[in-house]
């Protein structure tokens, strides 16, 4: 299960047209902010940096990232953002949402995590049972893309619901049958283990049995250990 930490942003849009409609204005002139840039081909004064901020990419003075912050707007290298995915603040790499292919995520052309009212988004980081993916984060699995990224951590541990807060270190939220009534799917977080290991990765043997749909080469542990 997902946890989307950000949806894109069309309401505003939308309210607008009907506002002119019902008034009968017209919308003016528009232009882009001086200080407006391109995140794909940043061409900013000085040493300045595109960052990407609530108002959209405009040229700001780079800065480090604030105390206890991971990022902030103007603290990435070029061509990232500072954006929380799956609960987690980072800089990622920027993609295109109308052209993934001409601005695409390292992993491939999908680009399911747009940036609020914006036309690109950020590319989460791609991982495998069992990676690293740093303090306070574990490779879990997205129902936005066909393969696990690094999401945070919760509390929620083994077998327990997931619905509301995230899963534990090592655990990904799955819906799986529930044993009571295994006619009903419930959500709640797994251990995910690569089925073509020797050892199933973090299961008993032979215990890597559980299949994740829609994610190639993952699975999840069905023993009790």
């Amino acid at each position: 299960m997902r946890h989307p930490d950000w949806r894109p942003f069309t309401c505003a849009l939308v309210a607008c047209a009907v506002v002119s409609a019902l008034v009968g204005c017209a919308p003016g002139p528009q232009s882009a902010p001086p200080d407006a840039c391109d995140p794909f081909a940043p061409a900013c004064p000085d040493d300045a940096v595109c960052a990407v901020t609530d108002d959209g990419p405009r040229c700001r003075p780079p800065r480090p990232a604030p105390t206890g912050m991971a990022c902030a707007a103007a603290s990435c290298p070029v061509g990232e953002a500072c954006a929380t995915v799956e609960g987690l603040l980072r800089c990622r790499p920027l993609c295109a949402v109308g052209d993934p292919e001409a601005h695409p995520c390292p992993e491939g052309p999908s680009c399911a995590y747009r940036l609020a009212g914006l036309e690109f988004g950020v590319c989460p980081a791609r991982c495998a049972p069992g990676d690293d993916c740093g303090a306070g984060a574990t490779c879990a699995i997205s129902t936005a893309l066909p393969y696990p990224i690094c999401v945070a951590v919760g509390s929620a541990g083994r077998g327990e619901p997931c619905a509301v807060q995230r899963c534990a270190a090592d655990l990904a939220c799955l819906e799986v049958a529930d044993p009571a009534t295994p006619d009903t799917f419930i959500e709640r977080c797994e251990r995910l283990c690569d089925p073509t290991a020797v050892d199933g990765l973090r299961c008993a043997p032979d215990r890597c049995a559980g299949v994740v749909l829609g994610v190639d080469g993952v699975g999840y542990c069905v023993d009790d250990s």
